[in-house]
């Protein structure tokens, strides 16, 4: 079964302060403490044990911790 990330990220378009939301089909392998809060709360590092400032979601989504508002993880039903 298929997971959907909801992210809302803040930012410009256009010149003006607005919220993003997108949504990202992942494999149900994705596990949002152990691929995104960990990370962000230092309790994993990269290769080299440093603190990274964003996460991958998905295969080719990349967020900044700083960028992102809300994150939730909804089940795909019938996949």
């Amino acid at each position: 079964m298929a997971k959907k990330v909801s992210i809302t990220t803040q930012g410009l378009v256009d010149g003006k302060q607005s919220n993003v939301i997108k949504e990202i089909t992942v494999d149900d392998d994705f596990e949002l403490f152990d691929d995104y809060y960990a990370y962000q709360i230092g309790a994993k590092a990269d290769p080299n044990g440093n603190a990274v400032l964003g996460a991958m979601i998905g295969k080719n989504h990349y967020v900044r911790f700083s960028d992102v508002i809300d994150i939730s993880v909804d089940d795909i039903e019938g996949e």
